[in-house]
Order: C-alpha cells, then structure tokens, then sequence
C-alpha cells in the first residue's frame, strides 16, 4: 500500500492507463480477443440448462443473486449505511472518500462505456453482449464499494473488511461472465477505472495529512514531556559528573 502522495499517484496514473491498454488489446489483438471470447463462451454455458432453453440454471440464480448488491439501488442503500457509519464514528473523511470513490468511478465507467462501444461478435459465440460492455458497470459498482465500506469500516477491522470485500469481488466478476454480460477484459477495465479513483483519492489525503498543522499548543517538533523530563534527568546526571571529575572525586553520582 502506498505510503506517500507520490507513490500513490503514480498507481492511480497506471491504473489510468491501463484502461485504454486494455480495451486496445481486447479489440485488436486477434489472439486475446479469441481468448477471452472462448472463457465468455464456456461460462456463459453455465448460465441455461441448454443454450436454447432460457431456463436458469442453480449457476445462473447464484449469479443474479451476487450481481443483485451492485445494482445501483442496493449499491446507493449500501454506500449510504457505510458512510453514515464512518460519520457517525467521527471519521468524516473516511466518509468523503467513499463517496468520491464510489461516484467518480461509476461516473467514469458509463462515460467510457461509450467512448470504447464495440461489436464484439464472434462465429462461434451463440449470445453476444451490446455494445457497450466496456468497462463492466457490475464490477465497477462492487469494487467501488468495497472500498468504501474498507474505508468507512473501523481502523482495526478494516483486514477482515478488505479479505470479505476481495471475495465478493472476485464472486461479482466471475457472475458477470456466467451471466453474459460481460468479457474478462470488461472485467479488468472496470477493476482499473477504480483503482485509478481510489489510489487517486488516496494520493489526496496523504498529501491533505503532510499539509496538517501540528496539534495547538505544541510547536511542530516538540515531543511529548515525559520523553522531555528523561532527556533532562540524563543531563542533570551528565552535569553532576562533570562536576566530581572536576573536584577529583571520579566516582559515581
């Protein structure tokens, strides 16, 4: 995790570009595109019983019930509870964040959905997603979610939130693919439009937290006084050293 401004900026900055990255890759390079185009094709089989059929499978139902916290009705309810949360815990820029976070990249995703809208169709593909399914607005919602609920999540429970979140995750983008909505590489952009806000967020804090003035009553600097009385004790010993060496008496204080 990044630990100053710059380092976080800078992942922002690659996960920005990555997006662009992938959607050339998953437009243009033949191989890719027919890779990816295969895993769309063979879980996307998981979803019907047969693929004329329409009737869902025990896959297909898990699927819609995963996918259902990313809607963005459940997502607003979700986010909303978070934020309280953290604002009622006295902690109103964990709650800004989320916000941000969870605004900025859903915003950014349906803009890019139709910057890169692409047919995508392949021979052997039997169903084929619209247009534009670049970024998945799915994953996006998810990601950008757990982030904020890790933020609005007290300091010390924040791991368990993060390895909870990472599974849910991980279930929404593997949902998508099962239910044919999406490609694996819609999977990754959405993944990387959120990185980019939240490691940009993040970036803005830390650099908002070197800007902070040092609490009232201290000058920046200062320690706290018990490590002042000890550093004046050993100079008071030091002094009385000094002192009977001077006089001859070498011995100790």
């Amino acid at each position: 995790m990044p630990r100053t401004p710059r380092s976080a900026a800078l992942a922002a900055l690659c996960f920005a570009l990555a997006i662009p990255i992938l959607a050339v890759c998953a437009y243009y390079v033949v191989p890719l595109r027919l890779a990816e185009a295969h895993v769309f094709d063979w879980l996307s089989s998981l979803e019907y019983t047969t693929p004329t059929s329409y009737q869902y499978t025990v896959y297909g139902h898990v699927a819609r019930a995963i996918t259902f916290f990313a809607e963005p009705v459940p997502l607003l309810i979700v986010v909303s509870l978070g934020c309280a949360y953290a604002f009622v815990r006295r902690r109103p820029a964990d709650a800004l964040a989320g916000v941000v976070v969870v605004g900025g990249a859903n915003l950014t995703t349906q803009i890019l959905k139709h910057v890169f809208a692409h047919d995508r169709a392949e021979p052997f593909l039997a169903h084929v997603p619209d247009l534009t399914t670049f970024p998945s607005g799915h994953v996006t919602g998810a990601a950008s979610m757990v982030l904020a609920l890790i933020w609005a999540a007290d300091p010390g429970r924040r791991r368990v939130a993060a390895w909870a979140g990472t599974t849910y995750l991980f279930l929404v983008g593997v949902s998508v693919l099962v239910l044919e909505w999406h490609f694996p590489s819609d999977v990754l952009g959405a993944l990387a439009v959120t990185g980019a806000w939240g490691f940009g967020v993040l970036a803005v804090r830390l650099w908002s937290a070197g800007r902070k003035p040092p609490p009232s009553g201290r000058r920046a600097g200062s320690r706290p006084v018990a490590d002042q009385l000890d550093d004046l004790g050993h100079d008071l010993v030091d002094v009385e050293v000094l002192r009977r060496v001077d006089a001859g008496d070498p011995g100790r204080p």
